[in-house]
């Protein structure tokens, strides 16, 4: 957790040190959402969760029976 902390934490640094928009790292927090805690570069996605994120998700559509689109 410590790890993760630390990663998701630079991410928001580095955001705030670009000025330009299309150059910003885009974090997704939302539960029924395939992108569940992965980091867009553009076009690189970097998934720190290791694939864990795919239960998360997983359960949070069972539950609530809705998915993103």
């Amino acid at each position: 957790m410590l790890g993760l902390s630390s990663f998701y934490g630079a991410v928001a640094l580095s955001n705030m040190f670009v000025s330009d928009d299309k150059d910003k790292a885009i974090v997704s927090f939302s539960f029924p959402s395939s992108d569940l805690g992965k980091v867009r570069f553009g076009d690189v996605v970097i998934d720190p969760l290791a694939g864990l994120s795919q239960v998360t998700v997983l359960m949070a559509r069972l539950l609530s029976g809705k998915t993103k689109k």
